[in-house]
């Protein structure tokens, strides 16, 4: 009994020396082939021991990359063979800072998960946190719990929660999901990130912004797969209460003004690519004078209300747009100013109470345009733009009386509306006013008034504006759009 016990003890003092620990930690190291450190064993039973201050570096020691206060390793014999639970308590893991180089992202991925898992079970996390930090961007989970289960030596499967995401605790735990193939062609096959309702105001934008975010939220899914040729990204959830100035401070020609909601039922990426988006989105009071400042126009006043009820957008091809709106309060001088078409006073309004898109195509839409003179004074069109229209638009008329050259240089209107209807990208203009309904324009002469513009019963062939439309559009890479950002805010 005597030698029983001593060679307990003299076990027991071997796991604890130093000569151990290093074995301990050389084997770590070559497992991983990353720098490694342990600080302490501490032997619990002849199957089971723990690890205090266990550490991983990156090559050359310029970043750690994992740390757990306490690594416990259990042994059992399962249906005669060796198997092994392995808990992590306490500890830390970075997914990448500014000082990670390219090739480490794949490395650590490889350490960590290309191995022969033949004899664990599974390791359990708890009470873990975990960290990605990049230029602007910075990621964490904190209280994170979880367990890796190998189901076979081929197969693994992560099951994470976090209860602290960016540092603001969360009322349901954000979910990480992850199959991984150790001994498969690709490593990481399928992963999955579920966020429940956060702030933006934690999210930690405020680098990536320009400043402070104090409204808005988030809630949403991340599905991430391998796939010949390049991965695949799957984004989906909703994006709402948001101050878009808050989230517009970097645009060079200043915020741009109003509050949106964004639900995603699928954005999927390609590379760094969108192939397919699909959801719907409203936006208000967006003002006209920031988007002319950002689009380099003339200033115009008024503010945009959109509510697209339905995008769908393969790869470039428009597959089904919806969208219905307002465009208010635009002073007729801005707008004719801008298209370089004389002067005018009053207000407009454009508004869309249905516009189709399908296939590229306008398969249907219905669009009111209105001005209204003034408040409390009369409206007026500069004469040189009326007789302009005169001789350009058809269903324009003057009463036969009236010599053009008798009016004066400022002519009152009373009304002015127009409505536009596409079917199948032909566009047909008639009236909003009028004993039968088909004027467009009325002035006031002679203290009478006059019907001068009239609807006509042609119609536009809006084809070959569509397509250029879109080609410009579709010739625009994502990815060059930072730049072009950049050049424009260098006056370029």
């Amino acid at each position: 009994m005597v030698g029983s016990i001593a060679a307990h003890l003299a076990y027991a003092w071997y796991l604890r020396s130093d000569a151990f620990r290093g074995l301990a930690t050389r084997k770590l190291s070559e497992f991983f082939n990353l720098p490694a450190d342990i600080q302490t064993v501490v032997p619990r039973t002849y199957s089971s021991r723990a690890f205090d201050g266990v550490e991983l570096w990156l090559p050359d020691r310029r970043d750690r990359i994992f740390r757990c206060d306490r690594a416990l390793w259990s042994e059992r014999r399962a249906n005669g063979r060796l198997r092994v639970d392995l808990d992590l308590s306490r500890g830390t893991l970075a997914l990448g800072t500014d000082r990670w180089l390219l090739e480490d992202y794949r490395r650590v991925l490889e350490s960590g998960l290309r191995h022969d898992f033949d004899e664990i079970d599974q390791v359990r996390l708890d009470d873990f946190s975990m960290t990605f930090r990049r230029a602007d961007v910075l990621l964490s989970a904190e209280k994170v719990r979880g367990t890796l289960i190998f189901q076979t030596p081929d197969l693994g499967i992560a099951s994470l929660e976090a209860y602290v995401f960016n540092g603001q605790p969360v009322r349901e735990p954000v979910r990480i999901h992850a199959r991984f193939l150790p001994h498969g062609e690709v490593l990481v096959e399928t992963m999955s990130l579920a966020i429940p309702e956060v702030a933006l105001a934690g999210l930690g934008l405020e680098k990536a912004v320009g400043g402070p975010i104090s409204r808005g939220w988030f809630a949403g899914r991340l599905e991430y797969a391998e796939a010949k040729p390049r991965p695949s990204l799957v984004v989906s959830g909703r994006l709402f209460d948001v101050d878009l100035s808050e989230l517009t401070q970097r645009v060079p020609s200043g915020p741009i003004r109003g509050s949106a909601e964004v639900f995603l039922e699928r954005a999927e990426m390609v590379g760094s690519l969108p192939t397919h988006v699909k959801g719907h989105a409203a936006i208000t009071g967006v003002q006209l004078v920031d988007l002319a400042r950002w689009l380099r126009l003339p200033a115009l006043a008024g503010a945009v209300e959109l509510n697209v009820s339905e995008i769908d957008i393969l790869e470039g091809v428009i597959r089904r747009l919806v969208i219905n709106g307002r465009v208010r309060d635009v002073e007729l001088a801005d707008a004719l100013r801008l298209l370089g078409r004389g002067e005018a006073t009053g207000r407009l309004t454009v508004t869309i109470n249905a516009l189709r898109i399908e296939s590229n195509r306008i398969v249907s839409a219905d669009i009111d345009v209105a001005a209204a003179p003034p408040a409390g004074v009369s409206g007026t069109i500069d004469r040189e733009l009326l007789l302009t229209a005169a001789k350009h638009l058809a269903g324009f008329s003057l009463p036969e009386w009236i010599d053009p050259q008798w009016l004066p240089t400022k002519v009152e209107y009373t009304r002015f509306g127009l409505r536009l209807l596409v079917t199948d990208n032909r566009l047909r203009i008639i009236g909003t006013h009028g004993h039968d309904g088909d004027t467009i324009l009325t002035i006031r002469v002679l203290g009478r008034e006059w019907g001068v513009v009239k609807e006509w019963g042609g119609e536009i062939d809006l084809t070959p504006w569509v397509e250029e439309l879109l080609g410009r559009i579709s010739a625009v890479d994502p990815r060059e759009v930072p730049k072009m950002l950049r050049r424009q805010a260098e006056g370029e």
